[in-house]
Order: structure tokens, then sequence, then C-alpha cells
């Protein structure tokens, strides 16, 4: 086995490396690699290697520790500083099979011995520790030689440094102890504060995430959706023909050809086209003929997709059956409409239609129209509006022009220039996807051939959502190649049935994003950082424009508008302050993120820079941007790598808020905390709103999920917190229950005088009052420091929030109830409604019922008259009467 020991078989030297390389076999390494060659190699992700090459130990670098002796099995061993080393290596590994991880341990044993050798030291104490820890994160190890960074390393360089095991190795063969015994963590926080001015923990939160939050988020994603909603299918359509484009006798499909097409779905006059060489008028005229003949087939062959999901024509629909505009129905309707196109139906149309009037037997709101009518009025809204070859000018003319004042800013002409504005609606669409889910960014690269659909046998919610959608699909960072199946909503679902058209994608390939053949072949399984690379481009394309053209921005500039009088003084400010903000931060944006024909990079814009050759907008960009120190060292260096690079873009981007596929995960969670309240955008709430808990809960299943939760959980904490404190103080907004009256009694108590007192105390009762924060449809939670043994649902002094129901959450000093919570209790309550209202159950049965329905009739009540409307009145008589039918069956009325 090693052959250097061959004839000391029985030798401790040769049991020590025996039982070294034991622990090298078991990690993930490389073929035919074993603890004595210099080289040992690790394998990462997707086959790539990592190599520790301990000939960097050689005893003329490092003469100081020429020989080090060791005990094992109660001999002394002598080694050589290379054997040294790598005793150590193995025997202070971290517990994984991470290559990358085994690779940074490496890295770290060789900034450990080039410190000491350079200090000319042969142990550390404390002050040596934290000048170690402050090279870690300032400097780069280059060959033997530490080299200062442009920019701070993130937190991971001194976070995983293992002292811990270090000394446990040093420990265990009796050598001479290197690393004192010292509280790591107070010499880390000391060289935080030296440093970065933060302390160790706030230096760990920094640079974990890109931060966009729900607060920007939710306004992004309704510009996507609006975007998407209203260009798909002009889009799909386009591409479509683009791709199927069959020319007439005697024309080829060249690139003059292909140019006149473009023309044509940019809306251009027949008269107007521009004629190509060697293109004559008759032919100009034939390919455009074809070319709006072949449009309109496409268009009116996906319309009726394209329609299903659409709010206007859902809510058309609800009218029509005279039953209320609310989530529920809404996605009763839109499961109806899907059921009706879907080629492989698991579900009778007629089936679900009964199901759901069953449902709403006996209440206010049942519907009259037979099936057929339902079913006739929808299948007719779903297949008008079809077009004919004579409104295909105007279409294209419409949506071209739209989307070229929404794409950002372009050089591209001719078929490049359609090309371009039609990946908006793709993009679009895309990055509604990875908002609605909230994965990875590098799972997202499944076929619509991998979705799963089945029956919804879940009786709490398969009234309304008749089916479930499931990915079965590989998770890369915790399963490997492993395919699990992940559900997705119904929303999510048709926008990847929609993108899987528009992509022109086949049964293997990525859904929502269109592959580029001519980097990878058709057949070739794309990687994870092509995936990476894609979703993320995809997320910021719609991004360039929202600052500007986003349609509630531009409501604020409409003078009477009535989309802003609808809004409260809160959520106005609140939308002020995010046009401002994105604002403000879009040209540094643009400046990173765009390339033209000379600056192909950032680095060679800073080289411009340097050079005084950049252009005058980007140059006063970067002026106001950099610190003076930045400034300073991009003129003294010569070359611009990419590191330096990129320590710039985040110093310029530093205080930019903008969508990547990490910031949407943590939008995702917040998203998921609220989509009750008013807090969430209307595309997002469309599709969180009905599914319970156990929804949500396969998403939690992995450490970085979780964590990514408990982040999003304190910062609603905080906006909840705030919102309310502030409503309270100006005395407006619709809330009630326990945790509302909470709030008013600390506004009464405290002298908040100024903005800094009133920040202050938010802080402290989010951070100090609040344990913890749970949904559900007719409240949230906001557990509160000394209210365990109180809150309804406690047993033997420990809530039991697993049990949350109206009947107890409803009298909780812990429930916080808004507007967005009155259409989950009205459902929840349905059932107790219903049996106070049967005439035939004995009073014993409706008498726990009666508590429920007066909890929420008090609740409305108190809504109502915070924020009177309609919606509640009607509920409100109907709490009563049914209270009163309830409790003349024991023969006397008590109203309260």
């Amino acid at each position: 086995m090693f052959k250097q020991l061959e004839h000391q078989i029985d030798s401790p030297l040769f049991h020590l490396y025996e039982g070294m390389n034991k622990i090298f076999q078991s990690r993930n390494i490389y073929e035919n690699c074993n603890i004595q060659d210099d080289k040992l190699v690790f394998v990462v992700r997707r086959g790539f290697k990592k190599i520790c090459d301990f000939s960097f130990f050689d005893e003329n670098s490092f003469h100081v520790w020429n020989e080090q002796y060791i005990t094992f099995q109660g001999n002394v061993i002598p080694l050589k500083f290379k054997e040294y080393a790598k005793l150590i290596f193995i025997f202070s590994m971290p517990d994984t099979d991470d290559g990358d991880a085994l690779y940074n341990h490496f890295i770290h044993l060789k900034s450990l011995f080039t410190f000491m050798k350079n200090e000319n030291i042969i142990a550390l104490d404390e002050n040596n520790l934290k000048s170690l820890y402050s090279l870690l994160i300032t400097h780069d190890l280059s060959n033997h030689k530490f080299k200062k960074r442009f920019s701070l390393s993130n937190h991971s360089r001194i976070k995983s440094f293992p002292e811990k095991k270090i000394r446990l190795a040093f420990s265990r063969f009796k050598c001479e102890e290197v690393i004192p015994r010292a509280n790591y963590s107070k010499l880390k926080n000391e060289v935080c504060l030296n440093i970065t001015g933060m302390t160790y923990e706030d230096f760990k939160k920094g640079g974990t995430f890109d931060y966009l939050g729900l607060e920007i988020g939710k306004h992004y994603i309704d510009h996507c959706g609006t975007i998407f909603q209203e260009h798909g299918l002009y889009t799909a359509a386009s591409r479509l023909t683009l791709e199927n484009f069959s020319p007439p006798k005697g024309i080829s499909l060249n690139q003059n050809t292909k140019s006149i097409i473009a023309q044509v779905l940019s809306g251009v006059e027949i008269t107007n086209l521009i004629p190509q060489q060697r293109t004559t008028n008759k032919k100009i005229l034939d390919i455009a003929r074809v070319t709006k003949k072949l449009f309109a087939k496409e268009y009116n062959r996906h319309a009726s997709l394209f329609k299903v999901g659409d709010i206007n024509l859902i809510n058309k629909i609800l009218r029509f059956i005279d039953i209320p505009e609310r989530f529920d129905n809404q996605e009763f309707i839109r499961s109806l409409m899907f059921t009706l196109i879907e080629k492989n139906r698991t579900k009778s149309i007629d089936g679900y239609v009964e199901e759901y009037r069953s449902l709403l037997k006996d209440s206010e709101h049942s519907f009259d129209k037979t099936n057929n009518e339902l079913i006739e009025f929808i299948t007719e809204a779903l297949v008008e509006d079809k077009i004919s070859i004579n409104d295909v000018t105007k279409i294209c003319i419409e949506h071209f022009n739209k989307l070229k004042v929404l794409s950002p800013n372009s050089l591209h002409k001719g078929i490049l220039s359609l090309t371009s504005h039609l990946a908006l609606a793709e993009s679009a669409g895309c990055s509604l996807f990875v908002a609605l889910t909230g994965w990875r960014c590098s799972e997202f690269g499944f076929p619509l051939s991998s979705v799963k659909i089945s029956i919804n046998s879940d009786p709490l919610d398969n009234a309304y959502s008749p089916y479930r959608f499931h990915v079965n699909w590989v998770v890369p960072k915790t399963s490997g190649e492993t395919k699990l199946d992940r559900e997705i909503t119904l929303g999510s679902y048709l926008i990847a049935q929609k993108l899987h058209i528009m992509n022109l994608s086949g049964n293997s390939t990525p859904c929502l994003f269109k592959r580029n053949y001519q980097r990878y072949k058709k057949d070739q399984p794309l990687s994870e950082v092509h995936i990476t690379t894609v979703i993320g481009k995809r997320i910021r394309r719609c991004w360039f424009k929202f600052p500007f053209e986003y349609s509630l921005f531009k409501e604020l500039e409409v003078d009477n508008s009535q989309y802003i009088e609808a809004l409260s003084d809160l959520e106005t400010e609140s939308l002020k302050k995010v046009k401002n903000e994105v604002q403000e931060g879009i040209g540094k944006f643009t400046l990173i993120n765009t390339k033209n024909i000379i600056h192909t990079t950032i680095g060679k814009k800073l080289e411009a820079y340097r050079d005084g050759t950049l252009n005058e907008l980007e140059t006063n960009i970067l002026s106001d941007s950099l610190s003076e120190k930045t400034k300073k060292r991009i003129l003294e260096v010569s070359n611009i790598t990419r590191d330096i690079s990129s320590a710039i873009t985040e110093e310029i981007l530093n205080d930019v808020r903008y969508p990547t596929p990490h910031s949407f995960r943590h939008m995702w969670a917040e998203a998921v905390l609220l989509r009750y309240r008013g807090d969430v955008g209307k595309f997002i709430r469309a599709n969180f709103k009905h599914l319970d808990e156990r929804f949500f809960v396969a998403y939690l299943r992995n450490k970085e999920t979780k964590t990514v939760m408990n982040v999003a959980k304190r910062q609603i904490i905080s906006s909840i917190v705030r919102e309310q404190m502030y409503s309270a103080k100006i005395d407006a907004g619709a809330y009630t229950g326990g945790f509302d009256r909470f709030i008013n009694k600390v506004i009464l108590i405290t002298k908040i005088l100024s903005e800094e007192d009133y920040i202050s105390k938010v802080n402290e009762i989010s951070d100090s009052r609040i344990l913890d924060v749970k949904v559900n449809a007719w409240g949230t939670c906001m557990l509160r420091k000394g209210t365990l043994s109180t809150a309804k649902c406690s047993k033997e002094g420990e809530p039991q929030r697993f049990n949350a129901e109206p009947k107890l959450c409803l009298g909780c000093t812990n429930v916080n109830i808004s507007e967005g919570n009155f259409t989950g209790i009205v459902i929840y309550t349905k059932g107790d409604i219903d049996t106070c209202r049967h005439p035939d159950l004995p009073f014993f049965v409706k008498k726990p019922c009666i508590q429920t329905v007066n909890l929420a009739y008090k609740r409305v009540t108190e809504l109502h008259n915070k924020d009177p409307k309609d919606k509640y009145a009607k509920f409100i008589n109907y709490l009563e009467e049914s209270i009163k039918i309830a409790e003349e069956s024991k023969g006397e009325v008590n109203h309260e």
C-alpha cells in the first residue's frame, strides 16, 4: 500500500499512515489518490477537482520546522515538515465531503504556517491570533506571501478557521502547542470592530444574502406580472413564427428574409418595409403575407392558455354567476378554466362544479346558473377575440412599441432588436416563477414534462384547488442528482406552461428560459453555473426600466389618481419611498449591468475611468459612488483584475436595492408570512393565499431555508410593529385583536416625541417583546413574552400553536387581525355559522359554535368601526341573524 514503508509493515509509522489514508479515502477524493501523494485531490460538484498541493510545505521554505516529533502508540516518531503538515490537515479536517470546504481548510493551514514563518515564531499567543484573523480578512495568500486584498473578504474566512480542531490534533500527538486556548469569538469580535467598525455578529450578517425585501419586491413582481400577462401571447406567437416560418416557393430562408419577418413582427406596415438586397417587392409581399398568416394562427392557437389566470376575466366570470370577487372564488374559477383547456383531465368538469356548488349551498352567495351556462360562458370567453391576418400589424406595433419602452436600452437593430424585446416577456415570466417558489437558482432547469398533475385529496382546500402539481427534479445543493417531488401552485404551473410554449421548449429542455443552442448542443445537459447565470440575468432584465415605467410609480404623478386615492396615507408614503429609492440606485445598477462595443465589462469601464476615456455619465456615477481611497487605488494599479472589479462592484452597489435569485428567496419567505395581509402584492397573494401551512412545510426541510424563514420572521415582526405603531399614532388603519390593543396601550403610556424615539420603541418591541410570528387565514399570531400561559391555545403554560383555529385565536391576546384576514374569518367560521343556522340541530350542539360566531362578530365589528365598508356590514348582519337563529332554538334570545 505504501511502497516506501513496505519493509516497516508492522512499524508505528506504517500504522499511522494507514490510519491517515483511511480517513483520507473516506472523503470525496479523486481516483487513485492516496495520502503519500504530494497532491491530495478532492472532488467538488459535477466532477470538478480541488488540489491541495503539500509541496508548498517543502522543508527549504519552512526550515524552522525542518523536522518535527510526534507521539503515536507510545512511540516518538520524527516527521518531515511536509508530512507533519499533512498529519495536522488530516486530523483537523471538517466533518464534510464538500471538496470546497476541505480545500479551504488546506488554505487555512497554509495561512497559519506562513504567518508564523513570517513572524519568526513557532507558537501563537492571543495577539498573534488576532493578527492572523486580520490577515485572513484583509489579505490573500499568494505563493508564500500575503497580498493585500482590494476589499475585505467575507466573514467565512475567519468563521470557518478551525482553531479548536487544530489544537486537538496537536494535543493528540503531543506536539508543542501552536494555537492558544482562548475565547475565539471574543478575539474575532475585537478584530472585526477594529477593521470594519462592526461586531463579529454584524460582520457575519453582512454579505450573507442580497436583500431586496418584500416592500420593494412586491411592486417589482407586480410589474413583471403585468408585462407577462400583457405581452406573453404576442411574444409566444412571434417566436413560434420565427421558428416555424416556411418560406413561399422561390424564396430562401436567409438573413434578408429573416429581416423582413422581424420587421413585420415589429409592426412595420407592408408599404414601409425596407427592401433587402436582391429581394423584390413581390418577394417582400409574399414573405409579409406568410408571416402574418402564421402569426395569427399561433396567436389564436395559444390565446386560451394565456387567458387562464387573467384576473380581469376571472372577475368577469364571477360577476356572471353573481358570487363575490374573493380569493377562494377566484381560485375556483381559475381551476375551472384550467380544467376546460387541459387535454388530459384528471377531474370531470361537472363533478368539480357540483362540488363547489355544494360548498356554497345554503349560503347567501350560492349561484343559480346551470353547469352548462357557466361552462359555456367560460368557453366563449376563452376563445373570443380571435384575430385575423388584418389585425396582425396593429397588434404587433402595439406590443413591440410597449416592449421597446420597457426593455433595457440597446443598440440592436432589425431581428436582434425584436428578439431583445421579446426576451423581456420571457424574463418577466421567469422572474414570477422564481418569486413564487423561492428555490435556489440552480434548481430551475426542469422541463415541463417533469411536472406531475394529480387530484388534490386534502379536504381543507380541494374545493378551491382540485389539483396538486409536483416538479420532479434535482435539488443539487442538498440532494445532488437525486430527483425530488416539490409542490408548486396552479398559478406557478400556468406560468411554466406558458413559458414552455414561449421558449419553444421540448420534452427534455428547460421550460423557464430559452436555451442558447450556440453555446450548448441540443441534448447536452446544462451546468449549475449556466442555469444560475441565466436565471440571474432573467431576474434583472425587467429592473432597468422598472423605476420609471412601473404603473403605480406613474400614478403618483397623475393628479387625482383613483389608484392613489384608494391607498391609505401609509401606503402612499411607502410607495413614494420605494420609488425614490429605486430611482436613486438605477444609475449604479445600469453601470454595472450594461456593456457597449468599447467597454464589454466593468473592468474595461474602470480602466477607461482610470485613463479618462469613459463617457461623462458613467464617469460621474463612479466619481459619486467610490471613496477617495478607492479612486486613488484605481489610479495606482496597472491591471484591473477580476478580483478588483468584484471588489469595486460591491462598493458601488453597497447601498443599492436590486433583484437577485437569492434575494427572491428572502422575499418569498416574507410573502409566505404576510400572505393574508395588505403588505403582499396582489400577484403574490393570489398564488399563496388559499394554501395552508402544510404546503410550506415542504420548503423548510433543509437548514438554509429554515435560516431564510427565521430572517424573514424577524423582518416581518419589525414591519408589522412599525406599521401598526405608526397607524395607532396617527389614529388610522383597520386592525383589531389582542395585539392591536397591546400596541395602542404602548402608544398611550409612552411619550414618543421624535422619529428616533419611534424607531427605538419599534425596535425594542420587535426584538425584546415578540417571540415569534405565525400566520393563519383568520389572523396573525404575534406571540409575546408574558403571554405564554394566557394564550388560548396554551396547555400547561406552553402555547400549542399547531392547534390554531378561529374558536381559539379570535379571542386570544396575541391575535393580530387586519383587513386581509376578513376573508379568512368568513371562510373558516362557515361551519360554525351553518351549524347555528341549521333548523334541526339542538341548542347543545349549537352552543360552542355560537361562541365562535360571537368572536367573529366582535372582531369584524371592530374592523368596521375603524374602516366602514359594505362587505363588513353585510357579514355583520349575517352573523347577527345566525346568532339569533341559534339562540331561538333554546327559546330565548341573548344577543351578546
